[in-house]
């Protein structure tokens, strides 16, 4: 990749996409908060941190991946 397009990918990736991707994250844990708080019988604290952790990695691991490959395509288009 050259420097060309990393600074098009970072341009892409600008303040807007930042908090875009802060208001997704906030919205997931608040749903996986009211999902507990409604729950009847709570699971203990710890059963409850290990699902969000899980959420969280799987949802890291495709946002990655989709990155990954987006970058794939636009190197292929580029060709």
């Amino acid at each position: 990749m050259g420097k060309h397009q990393c600074h098009a990918i970072c341009d892409f990736f600008g303040s807007f996409g930042f908090f875009v991707q802060f208001v997704l994250a906030v919205l997931s844990f608040s749903a996986l908060i009211v999902k507990r708080n409604q729950e009847n019988p709570r699971r203990p604290m710890k059963v409850f941190q290990y699902d969000v952790a899980k959420n969280g990695l799987g949802a890291c691991t495709v946002h990655f991946m989709n990155i990954f490959i987006a970058m794939q395509v636009m190197q292929l288009e580029g060709s």
